[in-house]
């Protein structure tokens, strides 16, 4: 609600054919927070539309491909590796209900020796579908619960 911390790099990298059988690329980042759509039609258009706010869009000339990554690097910061664990097998489904669904659900796995590495909830353990809350009523103890799967 307050911070929006979620976004779209609308980022794409195209090759210039040259008559000398060379290679060359650019790229273009349009960096705009509001609804969007992007059409590769007709061709050989691109067009953005937008419902409003600033516009913010780069052109990076290349001519390689790493140098068009690196230009577009140095607008947005170099990507982090993300945890060894994130990148493992993930369980989240709707409708979980309660802490004690959740902790049957773990059990389950635990006892079908089935490895995986997060369990996740979805909207309806939030306060109200508020981002970064938790239903205390239903999900009462979710931190501690939290703790014990990182243990």
């Amino acid at each position: 609600y307050i911070n929006i911390i979620l976004g779209v790099h609308p980022f794409h990298i195209n090759p210039e054919f040259n008559r000398d059988n060379s290679t060359n690329f650019h790229g273009q980042f349009f960096l705009n927070s509001n609804a969007m759509d992007i059409d590769l039609q007709p061709l050989p258009a691109l067009t953005y539309t937008t419902i409003g706010g600033i516009i913010d869009l780069y052109i990076f000339t290349g001519p390689t491909i790493q140098n068009v990554i690196e230009q577009y690097w140095d607008i947005i910061g170099k990507p982090i590796m993300p945890p060894f664990w994130s990148l493992g097998f993930h369980l989240c489904r709707y409708g979980y209900n309660s802490i004690e669904n959740m902790l049957a659900t773990v059990k389950r796995m635990d006892d079908a020796n089935f490895p995986y590495d997060v369990q996740w909830t979805d909207i309806d353990a939030m306060s109200s579908y508020l981002d970064f809350t938790y239903d205390e009523k239903n999900f009462h103890g979710l931190p501690d619960f939290v703790r014990s799967l990182q243990a």
